[in-house]
């Protein structure tokens, strides 16, 4: 399943219901590190907006507030790309992180990159 691509006609649904959400996170790759924004999130992956994305097949590591995310980028357009998980955000966890960004994006601008990434806690 590549997460954020339609899986049957328009007018239809996806397989995950996502939350569209406007925060800042952590990319990871071997290699690399990308601070990008996370523009959606579903329990089985999320869609994320930066430059130098890595490209689809690579294995990646999304660092989010306190959660860790292993996944592989499965799409790039421009300046987006969507990943999925390894394995996908239990309901719980998936709460959590949504109420976070909601959260700090309520706090508002450096404050808020500051309360998500752990170092206003």
């Amino acid at each position: 399943m590549a997460f954020g691509k339609r899986i049957d006609e328009p007018g239809g649904s996806r397989r995950s219901p996502r939350e569209h959400l406007m925060s800042r996170s952590v990319l990871m790759t071997m290699t690399d590190s990308h601070t990008v924004d996370l523009l959606d999130l579903s329990a089985s992956g999320a869609k994320l907006g930066g430059c130098d994305l890595p490209s689809p097949g690579q294995e990646v590591l999304m660092l989010i507030g306190r959660l860790e995310a292993f996944g592989t980028v499965v799409w790039r357009e421009q300046d987006q790309c969507g990943i999925e998980f390894d394995i996908g955000l239990s309901g719980s966890a998936l709460s959590t992180l949504q109420n976070e960004c909601r959260q700090a994006a309520r706090i508002g601008g450096d404050a808020a990159e500051d309360w998500l990434f752990g170092s206003a806690r």
